[in-house]
């Protein structure tokens, strides 16, 4: 390749002005050749380039490494279409908007520093001059003998992506796994016959579905039952991450599961013949040759696979252009409307979902889910799975992982329950068998337990004697004494006591008591008489008793 002193000087004088002023020199009095040879200097002397590389706001060396691997040079299209584009603009576009101080991508850092190099040029052999994009002699040399990579260090079957841009990483949304304390809650709505319905305003409804659907192909769930309770307690008492990775391998293997038909913005003809589970196995396979931990450029992302596997949602091509389009835009058919909408929602939802990448986004929106997202990086719940994922079960090594739950509920006299996402599973879900659910949020869970929800628990065949034993287990001295007591007791004789909101009607003469209760139009109205001068009325008969008492001659005043 030719080297940097001679890139530089086939360049104009306004792209090394840019160049000498990145790297902190005044050349404007020079020649060309002359400001070339001092730009030259700066960058190879001592460590310079090293630590320029590692000031950069990109991921340089991932770039770099493909550069070597690929003997130091590349087609500018293949280039770009993998980290990134050079921004074309005029010269008076470009001193306004001076693109080298705000680089939207790391080819533009490069770029714009000297590091890399573009030029029309015909390689030995060849006849046709095409552009390259190209380490110099030099610049090859330094990084050669300061980073550990040479031509070959780059796996030829790893995926290389565009690092994102720090434009691309506004907003940031970590994955996490949430999901399986929305699953011990679906589990438990289902076994008390909740409806799950009440589940969708604290993890959405699209989420709740997803779990259910999963729950199905993992045999646990069918027509709105559990059928196998064993294995659901099963599942319940596994550590997080075995837990996680059994919904994980079930979602990978399922055709029921369709993630195409739940990209929301596609229409898929019903004359399509696919395989939902081979489509997701052909993008997952792909996530699999990522080996960078950093944030990568979404765009970059989908240029890779395009690149890997152009047809892995389409086999048959282009040849049915109409059986799958995109309904929104107008470029309904090409590749980044429909391959990059199914690769939207599937980092957007189910692999951010079950907490395999965290996702990023260009800036904050009002409606995040019609949000694109911008950028990913692979957890490292998401390596562990993209490593586990071929093989036939769970690994031994992952089963036996420590269960991180073991918080220890809090209980309150009056019954209440406290429950986080760090209190075993299993625990919440039996608890929540004998409770009222009073509130539900992401991280925790209030239930209450009330002679309404024990009628209720025996009523489905629990023992309230073992729910004591429960609550003794698992929270000890936690619980209050006297409210065991008065469980225990509650479940010997039921309801013992009752408090209720009434309306209280008081008079000075008893006489009208004994009228309004003989009176067939107001007694229906009368729930208790308490003594000579007071009753309880239902609430639904106020106006009848009122008008009733200006008959017998008594104008009554109202008292909230």
């Amino acid at each position: 390749m030719p080297s940097l002193l001679k890139s530089l000087i086939q360049q104009d004088d306004h792209y090394l002005q840019i160049v000498g002023n990145l790297w902190q020199l005044d050349i404007t009095a020079y020649s060309k050749k002359d400001a070339a040879e001092i730009i030259l200097h700066k960058i190879v002397t001592e460590n310079n380039l090293i630590e320029k590389l590692a000031e950069a706001p990109f991921e340089t060396l991932p770039v770099l490494s493909y550069l070597i691997a690929q003997n130091g040079f590349i087609l500018s299209t293949i280039f770009f279409e993998q980290f990134g584009e050079i921004r074309v603009m005029g010269e008076r576009r470009k001193m306004l908007e001076k693109p080298w101080e705000s680089p939207i991508s790391v080819t533009e850092w490069l770029w714009y520093h000297g590091v890399i190099q573009m030029n029309m040029l015909a390689l030995p052999g060849q006849v046709e001059i095409h552009e390259y994009v190209y380490l110099p002699d030099e610049i090859r040399k330094i990084l050669s003998r300061y980073f550990p990579f040479n031509e070959r260090i780059v796996d030829e079957n790893e995926l290389i992506v565009r690092p994102a841009s720090p434009n691309e990483v506004v907003l940031v949304q970590r994955g996490n796994d949430l999901i399986l304390d929305l699953g011990c809650l679906l589990i438990a709505s289902i076994r008390t016959g909740k409806p799950i319905q009440n589940l969708y305003s604290v993890f959405q409804k699209e989420k709740t579905d997803f779990v259910l659907r999963i729950f199905e192909e993992m045999s646990l769930v069918q027509n709105n039952e559990i059928i196998h309770l064993e294995e659901a307690q099963n599942f319940l008492q596994m550590n997080r991450i075995a837990a996680l990775l059994q919904m994980m391998m079930s979602w990978k293997n399922s055709d029921q599961i369709d993630d195409l038909r739940e990209t929301t913005d596609l229409f898929i003809d019903d004359l399509v013949k696919y395989s939902s589970r081979e489509i997701r196995k052909s993008v997952l396979s792909l996530m699999q040759r990522i080996t960078s931990n950093e944030w990568c450029s979404f765009d970059g992302f989908s240029a890779s696979i395009r690149k890997a596997n152009p047809n892995f949602l389409r086999p048959d091509g282009e040849n049915s252009p109409w059986l799958i389009r995109n309904t929104i835009r107008n470029n309904f058919n090409e590749w980044a409307s429909i391959e990059g909408e199914y690769l939207q929602y599937l980092l957007h939802y189910p692999l951010y979902w079950f907490g395999i990448v965290d996702i990023a986004f260009h800036e904050k929106s009002e409606n995040e889910s019609k949000q694109k997202i911008s950028a990913f990086r692979i957890t490292r719940i998401g390596r562990i799975f993209l490593d586990e994922m071929d093989k036939k079960s769970i690994s031994e090594k992952i089963l036996k992982i420590k269960n991180t739950e073991k918080d220890i509920p809090k209980i309150s006299i009056d019954g209440k329950i406290i429950l986080t996402n760090s209190t075993p599973r299993l625990l919440r879900y039996q608890i929540s068998r004998f409770c009222e659910w009073t509130k539900l949020e992401i991280t925790r869970s209030v239930f209450s337990i009330t002679p309404f929800s024990l009628r209720q628990a025996k009523e489905n065949g629990l023992s309230v004697n073992s729910f004591i034993g429960l609550l003794k287990r698992s929270i000890g001295s936690g619980v209050p004494q006297k409210l065991l007591i008065a469980i225990d007791q509650w479940d010997k004789v039921d309801t013992q006591a009752t408090i209720f909101h009434a309306l209280l009607v008081t008079v000075n003469n008893p006489n009208w008591i004994n009228a309004l209760l003989s009176s067939k139009d107001t007694a229906p109205w009368i729930e208790q008489r308490l003594n000579d001068n007071t009753i309880i009325i239902k609430s639904k008969g106020e106006k009848i008793i009122y008008r009733a008492l200006i008959e017998l001659g008594a104008l009554a005043d109202r008292h909230e």
